[in-house]
């Protein structure tokens, strides 16, 4: 059964880097997915220390919280610089399409996290009108129908989506 202190549930972190493994202790309100302890350190979270309480805590990194607060055409700026991308013209009315990797693919950039299927087909009809086979779909985060989607598309119909998180892109 875990510790629990004032309704924070302490849980422990295996970290590996370079051959060693660290675990890492930390407390958390709430419950992690489907109530079970973390396995490991989900990408963009931090341990950092309670301010009130002085125990350990899991909590997002900084720069994607501040991230979270741009406005959608500062953010998708960001990203672009961030990819060397060149942004798209039209900041509305741009259908679909926020900028172009200097390879020549099209990117969307969705400034928000479980971003599903739904947003992918929206990537594919970028795709289709601009004649490409290739493309990218940047967010905070991804459904697991995103990922088999993705898969799905390479497998059954060679196009290639390129899933991106933003922690990827601080790293």
């Amino acid at each position: 059964m875990p510790f629990r202190y004032k309704g924070w549930t302490l849980y422990s972190v295996d970290v590996t880097d370079k051959n060693e493994i660290v675990t890492i202790y930390f407390f958390h309100k709430g419950t992690t997915e489907k109530g079970r302890p973390v396995e490991r350190l989900p990408v963009g979270m931090e341990v950092s220390t309670d301010s009130q309480t002085g125990l350990p805590v899991l909590r997002e990194n900084a720069k994607i919280s501040a991230l979270r607060k741009l406005d959608p055409f500062e953010f998708q700026e960001w990203v672009c610089r961030k990819l060397s991308a060149r942004p798209s013209k039209s900041l509305r009315g741009d259908m679909g399409l926020d900028g172009w990797l200097p390879d020549g693919r099209p990117i969307q950039v969705k400034r928000q996290d479980a971003v599903g299927r739904p947003q992918i087909d929206s990537l594919i009809g970028v795709l289709l009108r601009e004649r490409k086979e290739a493309g990218m779909l940047i967010a905070f985060s991804f459904t697991k129908g995103a990922y088999r989607e993705a898969q799905r598309l390479e497998g059954e119909h060679q196009i290639t989506v390129e899933l991106k998180t933003i922690a990827e892109l601080i790293e």
